[in-house]
């Protein structure tokens, strides 16, 4: 946000922030990933290199919709 100073990555949310995590959380779990609105998720061992790749992919798809739709 122009003028503020930057502390911490919470001073760069605008008023839409909530929603459009919301947003990207649903979009996610309508394609097959469990990742909680506005809390981390994490990987660990139990998850494949097939799961990393599977989550990077549909988050960017996700993101370009996002994006297509003017949510970004």
């Amino acid at each position: 946000m122009a003028g503020k100073p930057f502390k911490h990555a919470r001073d760069s949310h605008d008023e839409n922030h909530v929603m459009r995590n919301i947003i990207l959380c649903n979009y996610l779990r309508f394609n097959g990933i469990y990742f909680p609105d506005m809390h981390v998720g994490f990987f660990s061992a139990a998850h494949s290199q097939a799961d990393a790749e599977f989550f990077v992919e549909t988050c960017k798809t996700a993101l370009l919709d996002m994006r297509a739709q003017n949510l970004l």
